[in-house]
C-alpha cells in the first residue's frame, strides 16, 4: 500500500492547480523535484489571447497554499543551522521573482510581486533570514514599504550578517481564476499588469548586474486594476564611487561617443570624452581604438 504525508500531498495539489492556471496565461514549466532550489515554475506570458501565440516576459514563481498569515521565509534564526544556500539563490536570481498563494476552495491563485526586495540585494553579507509578508489588511490598495531589518540576538555565524530581512509584498498584483479565461478583456488586463510587474523587476536586475545603485520597484498597487512603479538610488560617499560608476557604464559612454562621432555631434563628443578617460582600458576593444583614436586621446 502506498502512502504520502497529507500536508505534502496538499502542497502537490496546490502546485497542480497553479500549473493549470499559469498555463492559461502563457508557458508554465514545473521545476523537477530533484532540482527544487526554492521556486516551483519557470513562466512566460503569452502575447496574444488567440490564434498563433508568442511568449515573453519570463519570471519564476514559488507556490504556497493559501494560509494566514501569508509569510514565505528562507533561512533560519539559528546560527548553528544556517547555511549559505538557504538564502543565496534569492540574491543570485537573474529572473524576476513572484509568489503565488493558491486557494483550492476558491480555485484561484493570488500572484504577488516582490520588487521591493531589490533594496535588500544591495549589501555586503547575506542576511540570516528573509521573510516575505503578503498583506492581510482589508483594503484592496496598498503602499508597499521598503524592507525592514532586525538584528537576531546572539548571532555568532560570521558567514551572515545575522539579520532578519522582512519584505513587504503588498496586495496581489492579480488574482487568477479559471473564469477569467472566458473573458478576453479581463485576461488581457491581468496579463498586462503581470507584464508590467515583470518589467519593473527585470529593469532593477539589469542595474544590479551593472553594479549601479539604482532600482525600480512597485510602490503602490490595486489588485487587478493598476500598478504604480517608483524608483530609488544609492550613492557611495567618496570619490572612488564616482569613478566606479563611470567604469560600470563604460560601454554606454563609448556607444554615445561613437554615435556622436559618426553623426558629427562634436558638442556631445567633447562632453563624453573626459569621462571615457576613467574607463578601464580592458573594456575598450582594440579595433575601436584603431578606428576612432580621437575619441580616446
Amino acid at each position: 500500500m502506498s502512502s504520502r504525508y497529507y500536508n505534502w500531498r496538499e502542497g502537490d495539489r496546490s502546485e497542480l492547480l497553479a500549473d493549470f492556471l499559469l498555463s492559461g496565461i502563457g508557458i508554465s514549466t514545473p521545476v523537477r523535484r530533484q532540482d527544487d532550489v526554492g521556486f516551483d515554475f519557470y513562466c512566460t506570458i503569452g502575447d496574444q489571447e488567440r490564434g498563433i501565440l508568442t511568449f515573453g516576459f519570463p519570471f519564476i514563481i514559488q507556490i504556497k497554499s493559501s494560509s494566514k498569515p501569508k509569510i514565505v521565509s528562507f533561512g533560519t534564526d539559528n546560527p548553528k543551522e544556517w547555511r549559505l544556500d538557504q538564502v543565496e539563490w534569492l540574491f543570485r536570481s537573474e529572473f524576476p521573482i513572484f509568489f503565488g498563494f493558491v486557494n483550492k476552495k476558491a480555485m484561484n491563485i493570488e500572484i504577488y510581486d516582490c520588487s521591493s526586495f531589490s533594496y535588500s540585494r544591495i549589501r555586503n553579507k547575506l542576511p540570516a533570514l528573509v521573510e516575505f509578508h503578503a498583506r492581510q489588511d482589508e483594503t484592496d490598495e496598498s503602499d508597499i514599504n521598503k524592507p525592514s531589518e532586525i538584528a537576531i540576538e546572539n548571532w555568532n555565524n560570521e558567514s551572515s550578517d545575522g539579520k532578519k530581512c522582512i519584505v513587504d509584498l503588498g496586495h496581489p498584483i492579480i488574482i487568477l481564476s479559471n473564469a477569467d479565461f472566458e473573458q478576453e478583456k479581463i485576461i488581457k488586463k491581468k496579463k498586462d499588469l503581470l507584464r508590467q510587474a515583470v518589467s519593473v523587476q527585470a529593469t532593477s536586475l539589469i542595474f544590479f548586474k551593472q553594479g549601479l545603485g539604482y532600482l525600480n520597484w512597485i510602490v503602490n498597487n490595486k489588485t487587478d486594476y493598476f500598478i504604480q512603479p517608483g524608483w530609488s538610488y544609492f550613492t557611495q560617499n567618496d570619490s572612488q564611487g564616482t569613478i566606479n560608476t563611470i567604469d560600470r557604464t563604460g560601454e554606454a559612454l563609448i556607444s554615445i561617443a561613437l554615435h556622436a562621432k559618426v553623426n558629427g555631434q562634436s558638442n556631445i563628443l567633447d562632453s563624453v570624452k573626459p569621462l571615457i578617460k576613467y574607463i578601464d582600458t580592458k573594456k575598450i576593444p582594440d579595433q575601436i581604438k584603431k578606428s576612432y583614436p580621437d575619441i580616446f586621446d
